[in-house]
C-alpha cells in the first residue's frame, strides 16, 4: 500500500502545474455508450497546463463504458500521462476508447499547427 501511495503522490506533484492552472474555455464534448448506473459516468476536465492542454479523465461508475471524446478543431496527436498502455489513436477531431469501472485517464493534447494552440 505505501508504494502505492508514493507513486500516486509523485504522480499528484508532477501533475500539480496542470492542475492549478485554468480550466480552458476550448469547447469538447464526451459521448458516452454503455451501461452505466449514473446518468453521467465520465467526468472530465481540461486544464491549459504550462506544456499544454491536459485532459483529466474519471469513470465515477462501476460499469466500464466507451466514451468518445471530440474537440473543436483538429488533435495533431494525444499523449497518455501515467499510462500503463499507449494513447488512443486519434482521428481528425477526436478519439473513442473503454474506460474500465472506476478507471482514470489523464491525457496531454497536441492540436494541429493550422490551430495555433498548444
Amino acid at each position: 500500500m505505501w508504494a502505492s501511495i508514493e507513486r500516486l503522490n509523485a504522480e499528484l506533484a508532477a501533475l500539480a502545474p496542470a492542475i492549478l492552472s485554468p480550466t480552458s474555455a476550448r469547447e469538447y464534448r464526451v459521448a458516452v455508450r454503455g451501461r452505466s448506473a449514473s446518468s453521467v459516468p465520465i467526468r472530465a476536465l481540461l486544464k491549459e497546463g504550462p506544456e499544454g492542454p491536459v485532459l483529466l479523465v474519471v469513470n465515477v461508475d462501476a460499469n466500464p463504458v466507451e466514451a468518445r471524446f471530440t474537440f473543436d478543431g483538429s488533435l495533431a496527436a494525444l499523449e497518455s500521462v501515467f499510462g500503463v498502455a499507449p494513447a488512443p489513436a486519434v482521428a481528425g477531431d477526436g478519439w473513442t476508447e473503454r474506460i474500465e469501472a472506476w478507471g482514470v485517464r489523464v491525457y496531454r493534447l497536441r492540436y494541429s499547427p493550422l490551430q495555433g494552440r498548444g
